[in-house]
């Protein structure tokens, strides 16, 4: 994170949701947060991608280890819009932590 601030509770719950229902229901608490930041900041980078391909792109270099259970970046992405999308709240609150960290309040997630 390029800034010093921590991620607020509702960013990383909402990264949670996500990424849970999009791509590992396993996905624990227990991981660090500075994990989930990083996650957290991933998906709101691809749902604010203007297309699945670009969309793609971002995740591209943490999802080819899962090549191997016959899964692809552009799937995985999809899933990522459509979950966020389908939980709108959990979608908006995830773009509006990654905005706070934006000075513009424009969604650039590489900010944070």
């Amino acid at each position: 994170m390029a800034s010093d601030r921590l991620p607020n509770a509702a960013y990383l719950d909402a990264a949670k949701t996500i990424y849970r229902a999009a791509i590992d229901p396993r996905a624990s608490d227990a991981e660090s947060e500075a994990w989930w930041s990083a996650v957290a900041d991933e998906l709101a980078e691809v749902i604010a991608a203007p297309t699945a391909s670009e969309a793609a792109a971002v995740i591209g270099w943490w999802h080819r280890e899962w090549a191997s259970v016959n899964d692809t970046p552009r799937a995985a992405a999809g899933r990522i819009r459509r979950v966020a999308r389908a939980h709108g709240g959990v979608c908006r609150r995830l773009l509006a932590g990654a905005r706070l960290a934006s000075s513009s309040g424009d969604t650039h997630v590489d900010d944070r």
